[in-house]
């Protein structure tokens, strides 16, 4: 698979994202046609103390919410700049799962490693719907001949 220009804003801004944040390192992670998963390691040394006093609706400050919301709106802004029409890149929300023991993190890191072989067989793959042309939904679009590459 080949990232498209979206697919290279989201690889981008994910390495922007955990450069500027501290607090978080990249396990592993992948970008599909239709959605991203990332195994992000939130280390709260780094983080600090957690803020009690915010206002209900806020979001934390160095969390996983303040991550994603960050990340999101960056590469909402940098797609709309590209001037394809595209306005709406994500689903609202995101899902999240805390990683407690090694063995859930190599069977969730498998899982995200294998998950290429099983887009051709995703409803949404080019091959299964006739109304979607080779970008899905606009959010990035990858040749599934292609072999996988960073590029």
């Amino acid at each position: 698979m080949h990232l498209s220009a979206i697919g290279r804003i989201v690889r981008d801004e994910i390495l922007k994202s955990i450069e500027l944040r501290k607090e978080l390192s990249l396990d592993t992670w992948l970008i599909m046609p239709n959605h991203i998963h990332l195994i992000v390691v939130l280390d709260k040394r780094d983080a600090g103390q957690l803020d009690y006093s915010r206002q209900p609706g806020q979001r934390e400050a160095k969390s996983i919410s303040s991550f994603v919301a960050g990340f999101k709106a960056a590469v909402t802004s940098a797609v709309r700049k590209l001037g394809t029409g595209v306005i709406k890149v994500w689903q609202r929300g995101f899902y999240d799962h805390i990683i407690r023991t090694e063995q859930a993190l190599f069977a969730i890191g498998q899982y995200i490693i294998d998950n290429p072989a099983k887009w051709v067989m995703d409803r949404l793959h080019p091959r299964q719907r006739a109304d979607v042309p080779d970008a899905i939904d606009g959010i990035i679009a990858l040749d599934a001949q292609a072999p996988l590459s960073a590029d």
